[in-house]
């Protein structure tokens, strides 16, 4: 049974290595953004630019300053869209909270202060992250099939009975 459910995840992980290996290879020239506001006004952000992925929550914006409640933007990368530097960076690793007020256009009468919470992380650690599971799978699935003696199907020690594989029943 857990050999059935490995499969297809395997299979949803390396479909998300290959994501993120484009947005990787694209973020040195474009960004990307998706952002989810909340009911509350609580917005979530996920940024790729520049080798890096940056989750951001936000709380204190007006709700409905996401133009819907899920958006997804890209465009090329201009100097005004570089990260700003974090307070604590490690390894690539980055993170920073900040609260500031802010005045947001077209509201004239909304002011208040934001609390934001952000972690970077680079792309690299991400790719993988993402491509462990289908390669130990691989892997597992070539040591099963390369090594001699052993069933093709549960990797029984087969020495000791040549016709039949006595876990399984599979005919050698």
């Amino acid at each position: 049974m857990l050999r059935r459910l490995l499969t297809p995840l395997s299979a949803l992980s390396l479909l998300l290595c290959v994501g993120v290996c484009v947005l990787w290879v694209r973020s040195y020239g474009h960004w990307e953004w998706a952002a989810y506001q909340d009911r509350g006004g609580r917005t979530f952000t996920v940024t790729s630019r520049l080798g890096a992925a940056v989750f951001d929550v936000t709380d204190g914006w007006p709700p409905g300053i996401v133009a819907a409640p899920f958006r997804v933007h890209s465009g090329p990368l201009y100097a005004s869209s570089l990260p700003p530097p974090n307070r604590w960076y490690w390894l690539g690793l980055g993170f920073d909270r900040a609260t500031q007020s802010i005045g947001v256009s077209g509201t004239p009468l909304w002011t208040g202060t934001a609390t934001s919470a952000s972690l970077v992380v680079p792309h690299g650690f991400l790719c993988l992250l993402t491509a462990y599971a289908p390669a130990s799978r691989a892997w597992g699935l070539y040591r099963r099939r390369v090594r001699p003696g052993l069933c093709s199907s549960c990797g029984y020690d087969l020495r000791a009975s040549p016709d039949r594989c006595p876990e399984c029943g599979t005919v050698r």
